[in-house]
């Protein structure tokens, strides 16, 4: 476990303007999906890693094929 603290306020301002721009434009052209920074992501197994990024985008395809909302 890497505890930190948490980034500061110029961090924060620039993460809402990206995932705002970022979402419009997704979602004006039927993208796929947005995702905020609460959200985990397996990316590896054995041992598992999970990453939480400020925001992330899934294509529309990826999304439809997810097996569940359940986990990482």
């Amino acid at each position: 476990l890497l505890v930190m603290s948490p980034a500061g306020s110029m961090h924060g301002i620039v993460v809402v303007n990206v995932t705002f721009l970022l979402t419009r434009h997704v979602k004006d052209r039927h993208l796929g999906v947005i995702f905020g920074a609460e959200t985990g992501f397996k990316i590896q197994t054995n041992p598992d890693t999970v990453r939480a990024p400020d925001v992330a985008f899934m294509t529309q395809a990826r999304w439809r094929a997810r097996p569940s909302f359940r986990g990482f």
